[in-house]
């Protein structure tokens, strides 16, 4: 009987060994990445994968977060054919749709993205580069 006990208790000792232990491998993780101008800090490696594949619902917002900066609201300065855009970014008219702008790269630059409700950090990191005194669609567009 003492012989069944003893084999008993090792095997249980093995089974009850290796459910221990078993956590997720995520509980040390600490990971900080930067999508589209905004910097996200993920406390496990799945929710780091999610943002990388850009959902980072699960990720706490660092900087450059969609509160920290305001909508822009202010209109371009417009004479005849040309518009003015700002460092801080404002909005015009092209082809009667909406265009949101910012000056970039000390004023050479031009980013633009299309509608308006657009804060200067989500512009920056999503719209479409031009060189500053640029034409499109008749409308020459420079940095203020």
């Amino acid at each position: 009987m003492r012989k069944i006990f003893m084999a008993f208790s090792l095997v249980a000792m093995f089974v009850l060994a290796g459910c221990g232990g078993g956590g997720s491998s995520d509980s040390s993780f600490s990971g900080t990445l930067t999508s589209g101008g905004v910097t996200y800090h993920c406390t496990s490696q799945s929710a780091y994968n999610d943002c990388q594949g850009g959902d980072c619902s699960r990720c706490s917002c660092q900087s450059g977060c969609p509160g920290d900066a305001p909508v822009i609201t202010d209109h371009c300065s417009v004479d005849g054919s040309s518009v003015a855009v700002t460092d801080e970014g404002c909005i015009f008219q092209m082809s009667g749709n909406n265009q949101t702008g910012v000056c970039v790269s000390s004023g050479s630059a031009v980013r633009l993205l299309s509608g308006a409700g657009h804060t200067a950090p989500h512009v920056i990191a999503t719209g479409s580069q031009f060189s500053s005194g640029f034409t499109m669609n008749g409308v020459t567009v420079n940095c203020e």
